[in-house]
């Protein structure tokens, strides 16, 4: 069992159900979240929210599923990012699940 988490601009918030959707996953769990970047970060053309703006409307989606499905949800959203022209892009994780209830 895996613990599959991303996160996202607002922007991106039917691509990602449409991946999920299309990675098999029917049940999922999703938040808004404020995302925040620190001006004085000197990297900051490696920000991935993509420019100075400080504050951000962004998604937070999670899921509890078999390995299959997250690896097939991982890769939908490199093919994803891959075609995109923005700086933003979706991120995700896959965690291992030692128990659940």
């Amino acid at each position: 069992m895996k613990m599959l988490i991303i996160t996202a601009i607002e922007a991106y918030e039917t691509d990602i159900v449409n991946i999920l959707k299309e990675s098999n996953i029917n049940a999922f769990s999703s938040t808004n979240v404020l995302g925040h970047v620190n001006n004085h970060d000197p990297h900051l053309e490696d920000n991935w929210f993509g420019n100075e703006q400080q504050d951000y409307k962004s998604m937070l989606f999670f899921a509890w599923v078999e390995s299959e499905f997250a690896n097939k949800a991982f890769q939908s959203i490199e093919e994803f990012n891959a075609k995109l022209e923005s700086r933003s892009k979706i991120h995700v994780s896959i965690l291992n699940i030692e128990q659940n209830n």
